[in-house]
C-alpha cells in the first residue's frame, strides 16, 4: 500500500473517531441540558408555589389586621355611644320629678336606720328638708354628710357596712349592662 493510502486512512480512521467522541460527548451535553432544564423547572415551580403561599398568607394577615383595626374603632365608637346615653339618663334622672322618691327608696332599701348619710350639696339644698322629714317618719338616726364626690343618690355607712346607692354606681352598672346588650347585637 502506497504510503498516501496509508496516511488516507489513518486520516479517515481519524475522522471518524473523532466523529464518534463528538457524537458521545454531544449526547452527554443533550443529556446534561436536558437534566438542567428539568431542574430548572422543578426549581421554578417550587419558587412560584411558596411565593404564592407566602402572597396568600400576607394578603390573609393584612385583612386580619384590618379587621382588628375596624373592631377597634367599633367598639370605641360604642362605648362612646355608650357612655352619651348613660350620661344622657343620669343627667335626666337628676332632674326628673320622682327623683326625691328615688332618694327615698334608697334610703329604704338600705334597711340600716343609724349611720351616716352621704349625699351632694347640690340633692342636699333641693330636697334635704323633706329628707329629714321622711326620716323622723321612718325612724332613723343619721348623720347628714355632704360629700360632693357624689354625683348623686345616697350611700349610708354604718360601722364596717356600706350601702351604696349612687349615681357613680347606677353609671358603672347601667355602662355595663348597655355594653353587654350591645355586644350581643349583630351589625
Amino acid at each position: 500500500m502506497s504510503t498516501q493510502k496509508v496516511a488516507d486512512k489513518i486520516l479517515q480512521d481519524a475522522k471518524d473517531e473523532a466523529k464518534a467522541i463528538a457524537k458521545k460527548y454531544q449526547e452527554q451535553v443533550s443529556k446534561v441540558k436536558k437534566d438542567f432544564a428539568e431542574t430548572i423547572a422543578a426549581r421554578r415551580k417550587d419558587i412560584e408555589t411558596r411565593a404564592e403561599e407566602t402572597k396568600r398568607v400576607e394578603i390573609t394577615r393584612a385583612i386580619a389586621q384590618e379587621k382588628l383595626r375596624l373592631n377597634k374603632q367599633l367598639i370605641e365608637r360604642k362605648q362612646h355611644l355608650i357612655n352619651g346615653v348613660v350620661e344622657q339618663a343620669l343627667a335626666a334622672l337628676n332632674e326628673h320629678k320622682e327623683y326625691e322618691n328615688f332618694l327615698k327608696a334608697l334610703i329604704k332599701q338600705s334597711t340600716l336606720r343609724t349611720g351616716e348619710l352621704h349625699m351632694n350639696d347640690k340633692d342636699w339644698k333641693k330636697f334635704g328638708s323633706t329628707i329629714e322629714k321622711f326620716l323622723k317618719k321612718e325612724k332613723c338616726e343619721y348623720t347628714v354628710v355632704k360629700d360632693n364626690e357624689l354625683s348623686g343618690g345616697v350611700t349610708i355607712k354604718h360601722e364596717k357596712v356600706t350601702h351604696h346607692g349612687s349615681l357613680d354606681l347606677i353609671r358603672e352598672l347601667l355602662h355595663d349592662e348597655l355594653t353587654i346588650a350591645v355586644s350581643k347585637q349583630v351589625l
